[in-house]
């Protein structure tokens, strides 16, 4: 896991910005109802997978849920827009 987000930022010339959750770094992230570290099946188990956030808003909720809702795009954090 730390291969493909740590190191492959590295690899790219971005550490700080991916492979990371902090302040300013890039949002794409996946929660898993189970910890990868002990069963690194949960990454490939739909059923495992909680949300997705893409560019720090969530894009999918409750993937694993049998009674999953409609995804709805909703920011986690403030973002700035261009305008004009």
């Amino acid at each position: 896991i730390r291969s493909a987000t740590v190191v492959g930022a590295e690899i790219v010339g971005l550490p700080g910005k991916l492979g990371t959750l902090a302040p300013g770094a890039f949002a794409d992230l996946v929660a898993l109802s189970r910890d990868p570290l002990d069963h690194i099946a949960a990454l490939t188990d739909q059923a495992a997978i909680k949300y997705v956030v893409k560019g720090g808003a969530i894009e999918v909720a409750n993937v694993g849920s049998p009674r999953r809702r409609s995804a709805r795009r909703r920011t986690l954090r403030p973002t700035a827009r261009k305008t004009g």
